[in-house]
């Protein structure tokens, strides 16, 4: 099973983004709220913890039960990673959400669960998206962001399956290093020797092209060749022309 992210851009009204935002906001006070505690009573285990900030953080944020158990969830999860400093969280951080409790897809609408009850949020995504959920065996929990445009969006966790495996008539062994790039158990050797480098004047126009910023075109002129990209994945491509 392999899983990947989808991401949602969500078109939401004024109304609808309101509420968004008094939940980003409460979610995430919440979370400080939880890791204040954690760090001074030294409770890392969400279990435990949950039984200390529970109560306070639906009373306090106003939080739903699952709102609740899902903030405690992510402080508990950022303590697991590192113990050594107390952890604060933006109150742009994105919330976490899991379904169907907290989220749903029906259609062209999120259904949003937030303070003040659901929202079904307007989808504004395209033919690639609709695709991936298509093809998707299990939508599992999502990240309610707003990006650096102001946009809102869902970060959904899609499950696929795994593609079959095929059958192989032999085995290959690639060993990479520093002095070889890469040496193939059948004897065959890749040193890089053969690739061209850049001249002086060459190196200069790189440089200057784009304001810094040098693209694969620019490159491709300086050095007199087609765009080409070196691949090292699994050691089984070492260079590939595109």
């Amino acid at each position: 099973m392999s899983v990947r992210t989808i991401a949602l851009t969500l078109k939401p009204t004024d109304a609808e983004k309101a509420a968004l935002e008094r939940l980003q906001g409460a979610f995430n006070e919440a979370c400080n709220y939880a890791s204040e505690v954690a760090w001074r009573e030294r409770e890392f285990n969400s279990v435990r913890l949950h039984r200390l900030v529970y109560v306070d953080l639906r009373a306090r944020f106003g939080l739903l039960a699952q709102h609740a158990v899902r903030a405690i969830g992510v402080v508990a999860a950022s303590y697991k990673a590192e113990r050594g400093v107390p952890h604060t969280f933006k109150l742009t951080a994105a919330v976490v959400l899991d379904t169907p409790r907290l989220y749903r897809l029906v259609g062209n609408r999120a259904r949003v669960t937030t303070l003040n009850g659901r929202r079904n949020v307007e989808l504004h995504i395209g033919g690639i998206q609709r695709r991936q959920l298509a093809a998707a065996e299990k939508l599992a929990e999502a990240d309610l962001v707003r990006d650096h445009e102001g946009r809102w969006r869902l970060l959904v966790s899609a499950h696929y399956a795994d593609p079959p495996t095929l059958d192989t008539a032999g085995v290959l062994g690639v060993d990479l290093g520093r002095t070889d790039i890469a040496v193939t158990s059948d004897g065959a050797t890749f040193s890089g020797a053969y690739l061209s480098r850049p001249s002086a004047t060459g190196t200069r126009a790189i440089g200057r092209a784009g304001n810094g910023k040098p693209r694969k075109e620019h490159v491709a002129r300086a050095v007199g060749c087609a765009p080409r990209r070196h691949v090292c994945r699994g050691g089984n491509i070492v260079f590939k022309p595109t």
